[in-house]
């Protein structure tokens, strides 16, 4: 993994209907959240028999949560004029009454075409190819179906976010 500025943490916008999906990303991907998280580092020392507090292996992350589309898109609005845009967006794709995630991906992307979109799925008949068409680039799209692992979601978004801050720190 590229290693990450020591005081940024990975900025992550979770998006879903669910108030238990994002509970789920509050749990996994929140900085500093009591909930599990020490139990959990202590299984893996006890299991790998080393420390996980290392940076390198369990990134920080700054963690922005929203039920619909609507708020998704404003806080993307928001975080680029305050020039702290997300790195990763995990995206539901259906979250009625409002937009789902192909149309808030199309919205979110003409506004921030450097951030990672991975659209979430519970149901079989998504299919990737036909999300990239309308959520263009190809390569900064993914798709995962739910239910998901939650140790599998924070290793994504990990690797996402050292990807696009290694992208920034090259384009800048």
């Amino acid at each position: 993994m590229a290693s990450l500025p020591e005081a940024d943490p990975i900025r992550v916008l979770a998006v879903d209907d669910e108030e238990l999906t994002l509970e789920l990303y509050q749990e996994t991907l929140a900085p500093d959240e009591p909930s599990g998280r020490g139990d959990r580092q202590n299984l893996e020392a006890a299991l790998f028999g080393a420390a996980t507090g290392d940076r390198a292996v369990q990134p920080a992350f700054d963690l922005t949560t929203c039920s619909q589309g609507g708020d998704a898109i404003a806080e993307v609005h928001k975080a680029l004029a305050d020039d702290r845009p997300f790195a990763v967006i995990f995206l539901d794709m259906r979250m009625p009454p409002g937009p789902n995630g192909v149309e808030t991906g199309k919205q979110i992307r003409a506004a921030s075409s450097d951030a990672y979109i991975v659209i979430v799925t519970a149901y079989s008949d998504v299919r990737p190819a036909d999300i990239a068409r309308h959520v263009p680039p190809a390569d900064r799209l993914l798709c995962v179906q739910k239910p998901f692992s939650p140790a599998q979601m924070r290793e994504l978004a990990a690797e996402l976010g050292a990807k696009w801050w290694s992208e920034q720190s090259l384009s800048a």
